[in-house]
């Protein structure tokens, strides 16, 4: 190097100064030098790095103007939804009325039945046990009494 050659023929005045130590001290300062460099390019290098990265993730991002409309048309899909089934349920006097039909055809139903069996059900006169009540001459078992 060009410079340790300079440094070591210096002279001051008539004296000639010997700068060994001194470009020990230089060299080491350059290395230093180097070694900071070479930090510092690693450490942009990985800033750089995440610097994109972040900079693809907020383009993923949404901004608070889309998350609210967003919102709103959930709320409103929501909305028609809840109508849409209200309107799909009956009313509670149609559902009495309906009930009350469906009753008296049960209750239709039940009085054509028994008047279908009491002609079966004639018997004269009946024993009393603790089970089923019975014809006491055939022991046909007896319902309407």
């Amino acid at each position: 190097m060009e410079v340790d050659k300079k440094l070591k023929k210096l002279k001051l005045g008539s004296n000639t100064i010997d700068m060994t130590n001194e470009t020990s001290l230089i060299d080491r300062c350059v290395e230093e030098i180097k070694n900071l460099r070479q930090e510092y390019e690693e450490e942009r290098d990985r800033m750089s790095v995440s610097i994109k990265q972040l900079n693809e993730a907020v383009l993923k991002k949404a901004d608070r103007a889309d998350v609210a409309d967003h919102d709103m048309k959930v709320n409103s899909k929501i909305q028609d939804n809840n109508k849409l089934l209200i309107n799909q349920l009956a009313s509670k006097e149609e559902t009495t009325k309906r009930f009350s039909q469906l009753s008296k055809k049960v209750r239709d139903l039940i009085d054509m039945y028994a008047r279908t069996q009491q002609g079966e059900d004639e018997g004269m006169f009946t024993k009393k046990n603790l089970g089923p009540i019975n014809c006491a001459s055939c022991e046909k078992n007896l319902y309407n009494l």
